[in-house]
């Protein structure tokens, strides 16, 4: 029962938001050209906005030239491609206060095959920002060839960020491609008052009972 109760309180406490992100495995565009061998593919990709370069969503053909399997579902964004750079974001429409977690989490790919017109180097990036520019957290991966490699990052609302916009942006730089699977954002509301004080009033209730024990 103890345990019950100190699980319930702490999930009163600490419970998140769902996943702020739409599409964030690029499951829902089905692709539309199928001119490149390793999958087919598609210059969208709902729920995030193209920014510059080449971005959408692509089925790739699991094997030797593109990856072993992929992190969730069986499609992946993309960002890249004839040797330019990419980058799509998403506005999330939450607006940040004081002291909330902002917890963000993506899988980043390197495509396996090299040998094309232009290097598929599998360099990524993954930033949290606001939708004014401010820079959060973030950061860039490589993974290796075949494979994706995770940029996970959490931080703590400051004054700074209070009042802003959450954004995403994913992307490569020139000479690269990178692909994206499996991107959450979550957001741990600060504890109300109310909450601690039920909390802090349950877990004086279990020492009690301890010390009569």
């Amino acid at each position: 029962m103890k345990f019950l109760m100190i699980g319930a309180l702490a999930g009163l406490a600490l419970s998140a938001n769902a996943n702020l992100l739409t599409n964030g495995s690029f499951e829902v565009d089905a692709p539309t050209n199928f001119d490149n061998a390793d999958g087919g593919y598609t210059f969208s990709a709902s729920g995030w906005t193209p920014v510059y370069g080449y971005s959408g969503s692509w089925a790739p053909i699991l094997g030797v030239n593109t990856f072993g399997s992929l992190p969730d579902g069986v499609q992946a964004g993309f960002t890249g491609g004839d040797n330019a750079a990419g980058q799509m974001l998403q506005d999330t429409g939450h607006i940040l206060s004081l002291g909330e977690t902002v917890s963000f989490s993506v899988e980043v790919g390197h495509r396996a095959n090299l040998a094309q017109t232009y290097n598929m180097g599998g360099q990524g990036y993954a930033f949290v920002t606001t939708t004014d520019g401010f820079f959060a957290s973030g950061s860039w991966l490589t993974a290796a060839p075949g494979t994706f490699g995770t940029v996970s990052t959490s931080f703590v609302v400051d004054a700074s960020l209070v009042g802003r916009e959450l954004r995403v942006l994913l992307g490569n730089n020139a000479g690269n491609q990178a692909s994206f699977d499996n991107a959450v954002l979550d957001v741990a509301p600060v504890p109300e008052p109310a909450t601690m004080a039920a909390l802090g009033l349950g877990l004086a209730s279990l020492a009690r009972r301890r010390r009569k024990a």
